[in-house]
């Protein structure tokens, strides 16, 4: 468990967009049976955009290892693929639960 804001992002971004603002709004009522308050849609664009580069910068900090202590082959490939998606966030605009900007898929 992190941060709300990450934990949110992630389970929202591998959900099918179209039912984000949904899910987002059931997640609203039941927070605020506990007096819980959600940030704006502005907000968490902001916090989500910053979960996401946290997810990113996190598969930098393992690939680099894994290539400093290990020379993984697989290293390199990967470290372009993740440029490639921090490329893509920079140049996104920031949209309500939009889609998740990388396939995180391929990490286990």
């Amino acid at each position: 468990m992190g941060p709300f804001s990450y934990d949110l992002s992630t389970f929202l971004f591998r959900l099918p967009p179209a039912a984000r603002p949904e899910i987002l709004k059931h997640y609203q009522n039941a927070v605020a049976h506990a007096g819980w308050c959600v940030a704006s849609p502005a907000e968490l664009d902001v916090l989500f955009d910053s979960a996401e580069r946290a997810r990113y910068a996190n598969l930098v900090i393992w690939r680099m290892q894994a290539l400093l202590e290990e020379r993984a082959a697989w290293g390199f490939p990967q470290l372009a693929e993740i440029e490639r998606w921090f490329v893509a966030l920079d140049s996104a605009p920031l949209g309500h639960l939009g889609p998740g900007r990388c396939d995180l898929s391929w990490q286990a």
